[in-house]
């Protein structure tokens, strides 16, 4: 449940953050102008939610870059020591998805470079290339993340080719050391799932750690499949 702004502004005083209070009708120009008064009450009230709602954005950043710090130093060791596939297999293994896996964009199309599969089976072709135009990824690239536990039901994919096929996503992006993005990292399977918020949260930690990796690393299809 989404909290309301006054417990947004609770959150933010109990983590020392200073926030200034609501504004207050102005009563001696409530006295002589109420119109006026009522408006500047209403866009300082506006200006306020709004300011909560940008500090209470940054509390919840560094709270979860804080939570995942530690899971991001582990998936960052077992990228560099042992390997891509070897980091989306650590990543799938907390997850109800079959697959979990790195995608980088090459010129239209989203490669796969890293994929684990719970099933240990060979990686199906139509998973090693994807047109973007046909893949899930290009929402995440658009919006910055997306998810569907059931894509049959989702009203966002009306018209989908994959749309009841890939029936659970859930994707992050990946970026370069500049800021650009070059590719994603997800997990989904073929039949509907849920994924608790805490793996969304390591989702985006090996997102973050992927953006250095990825960057080197060839974009040619994975072939250890």
């Amino acid at each position: 449940m989404v909290p309301t702004h006054f417990e947004m502004e609770q959150r933010l005083r109990n983590a020392g953050v200073a926030v200034r209070p609501y504004p207050l009708l102005d009563r001696a120009l409530a006295a002589s102008d109420p119109a006026l008064a009522d408006r500047m009450l209403v866009a300082a009230g506006t200006a306020w939610e709004n300011e909560v709602e940008r500090l209470f954005a940054i509390q919840l950043q560094a709270q979860e870059l804080s939570a995942y710090s530690s899971f991001g130093q582990l998936f960052d060791e077992i990228c560099t020591t042992l390997g891509l596939n070897a980091a989306m297999e650590a990543l799938n293994e907390g997850v109800p998805h079959r697959y979990s896996a790195v995608y980088r964009l090459v010129d239209g199309r989203m490669v796969n470079v890293a994929m684990a599969d719970k099933q240990r089976e060979p990686r199906p072709l139509f998973l090693a290339e994807v047109p973007l135009r046909s893949s899930f990824c290009q929402y995440v690239l658009r919006d910055g993340s997306f998810f569907t536990g059931d894509s049959g039901l989702d009203e966002r994919l009306i018209g989908h080719p994959y749309q009841g096929v890939m029936m659970s996503y859930c994707g992050i992006p990946v970026f370069d050391l500049e800021g650009r993005a070059i590719g994603t990292a997800c997990h989904f399977d073929v039949i509907s799932h849920a994924i608790p918020e805490e793996k969304v949260g390591q989702l985006r930690a090996a997102a973050r750690v992927l953006s250095a990796h990825l960057a080197d690393h060839s974009a040619k299809p994975n072939t250890s499949s």
